[in-house]
């Protein structure tokens, strides 16, 4: 039976993957499409709300609350922190003596790291669009994202990215879920054969009052 293959898989196979540091589960495929293993998830518990570092507390007590219910297996969250990222901050005082736009700032540093169209061309009958981006390896460098240059007003002379920016090294989610402009996170988990999925629910949903979420946050 399925249900026992994937008893199997979690106690013969996923602890090896949890010993190198890295998040896995077991869950059932959808019958139409692909999907994540939070949408597949018998169990799923959504808050919403508009502060990512309170979601972020939020949803690692119902975490916490959810690994304790007898029953519940791969239970996890689709709030994945720590990631490595850049955070750069401009500064508008000196931006503005020299003649520095913001918005060219933020052009330079979408095209160095995000990429841009410049152009278009046909070949064959198709239309093909052209991006510009930096190689992998100066996205990854401070040193040579700081050497780009921005126009400086009409005078025609540039600057570099490290004269108006400051850039620090902080961490992240790589990813963060919203609906209806608000962001949200699901913590999920499977149902051993025998637990109730409406008493889990019905548990999540009393954790959940108890933890008195502030106004603006709701979960369900």
């Amino acid at each position: 039976p399925p249900h026992q293959l994937m008893g199997r898989i979690r106690d013969a196979v996923l602890p090896r993957f949890a010993s190198l540091g890295l998040r896995s589960s077991v869950s059932p495929v959808n019958a139409f499409g692909g999907g994540s293993a939070a949408d597949s998830a018998a169990i799923q518990f959504v808050i919403r709300g508009p502060e990512l570092a309170q979601l972020t507390v939020y949803s690692a007590a119902m975490l916490e609350k959810l690994r304790a219910v007898p029953g519940i297996v791969d239970a996890d969250t689709t709030l994945v922190v720590g990631k490595p990222e850049f955070v750069i901050s401009v500064d508008r005082a000196r931006a503005a003596d020299l003649g520095v736009s913001v918005l060219d700032i933020a052009t330079a540093v979408r095209a160095l790291v995000g990429g841009v169209e410049v152009t278009t061309y046909t070949e064959g009958g198709e239309q093909f669009e052209v991006h510009l981006r930096a190689r992998d390896t100066a996205r990854v460098d401070t040193d040579r994202i700081l050497q780009i240059t921005v126009p400086a007003g009409q005078t025609g002379r540039s600057v570099r990215l490290a004269d108006v920016v400051a850039v620090r090294e902080g961490t992240g989610p790589p990813l963060v879920q919203r609906l209806a402009r608000q962001r949200q996170v699901t913590v999920y988990g499977n149902v051993t054969p025998g637990t109730s999925e409406a008493a889990v629910i019905d548990q999540l949903n009393e954790a959940w009052k108890n933890l008195r979420p502030q106004a603006g946050y709701k979960g369900e």
